[in-house]
């Protein structure tokens, strides 16, 4: 059995592209988002998005909060509007034209302490394989809508070891190694 890998180029961050780029023959993806955080694509971090939606945002200590202590804000992901919100987000990319978007959590990443999330699943305190069904099954229903397009989630932090209640993807998913170890 023999499997060749895909290569893409210019996967550059920030995504610029300069003469010397060009020089070098790393033209940019114009039909790839290769985003390895897309929830605060999906859900704007602005105090306006938090005044008005607090229930979008991860229960920390007891409350609500935009920001989960790092740079990113966190989610509630047990939300149903939340997991809507996040397929939208690919989808408005898709129906533009993108054969590939991006689907990965935030940097810094922090669970929602809200009893809705402590149950999402039934895995317990498992936060990384939460987020891995919940991309999976993101992924599954872009299968549905978009069957030749690509969903790439982010192998990163909290997903760095592989799921442990599911060992399939759908056909349309790709994992970025992001900083992971063998």
């Amino acid at each position: 059995v023999q499997k060749t890998p895909l290569l893409e180029y210019d996967v550059t961050f920030p995504y610029v592209v300069s003469f010397y780029h060009i020089a070098q023959n790393r033209f940019p993806l114009v039909d790839i988002d290769n985003s390895i955080h897309s929830w605060s694509r999906a859900i704007p971090t602005e105090e306006a998005t938090f005044a008005t939606h607090p229930e979008y945002f991860a229960m920390i200590g007891g409350k609500r909060v935009l920001t989960g202590g790092g740079a990113q804000a966190q989610y509630c992901i047990s939300n149903p509007e939340v997991q809507e919100i996040l397929y939208k987000d690919m989808e408005t990319l898709f129906k533009k034209g993108y054969r590939e978007v991006g689907l990965g959590q935030p940097d810094g990443f922090r669970g929602c302490e809200c009893e809705s999330c402590k149950q999402l699943f039934s895995t317990g305190s498992d936060w990384g394989e939460k987020v891995w069904i919940l991309h999976r099954n993101l992924a599954e229903r872009a299968y549905k809508a978009f069957p030749d397009r690509i969903v790439t989630i982010s192998a990163y932090s909290i997903t760095e070891t592989l799921p442990k209640t599911f060992t399939s993807f759908p056909p349309n998913v790709r994992l970025a190694l992001c900083g992971t170890r063998d």
